[in-house]
């Protein structure tokens, strides 16, 4: 239900897809990120899953939760 007032960097979220998780109530979000480091507020909780790859390599870890 607080999915409008996620702010990354201050400013609202744009996902570039969002997914019901289940019939649990929570939403998933994909957004895209630049390289740096960012800021992800909620007046709910709210946990974060960063991942990526490229030709030889990939990561995920959690950023937050």
């Amino acid at each position: 239900s607080d999915v409008a007032a996620l702010r990354l960097d201050a400013a609202p979220v744009v996902p570039r897809a969002s997914f019901a998780i289940g019939n649990t109530g929570y939403t998933g979000l994909q957004i895209v990120l630049t390289t740096g480091c960012h800021s992800l507020t909620s007046p709910s909780p709210v946990g974060a899953y960063v991942y990526g790859w490229g030709s030889f390599d990939s990561y995920g870890y959690t950023a937050g939760l």
